[in-house]
């Protein structure tokens, strides 16, 4: 499995318009081929949002992108305060003993 987490800054301001945003990019990739989940995650401390997204592969992912890019004329630049930080994980298997 594959998972993908962007965090993204909102301008105190805008957490709604990014908020809607994210969740419109969630909505549009639903049916991507090999998609497990998709949500949008606030932090504890209210700091960022997050969009995770978990995937059958990391290529399933990159197949994706260009759907999840298409949506970028959409957002605002003032929405965050500083850019998006990227977090991509690939699932580790049990070694058994």
């Amino acid at each position: 499995m594959f998972t993908a987490i962007t965090l993204h800054y909102p301008a105190t301001q805008f957490v709604d318009e990014l908020t809607e945003f994210m969740h419109a990019v969630m909505d549009g990739i639903r049916d991507a081929p090999g998609l497990i989940e998709a949500h949008v995650a606030e932090a504890a401390d209210g700091s960022c949002l997050a969009g995770v997204t978990q995937w059958n592969t990391a290529d399933d992912f990159a197949r994706a992108r260009p759907l999840i890019l298409a949506f970028a004329p959409q957002r605002d630049p003032a929405w965050t305060t500083k850019p998006d930080e990227a977090i991509r994980l690939q699932s580790i298997e049990r070694v058994s003993s």
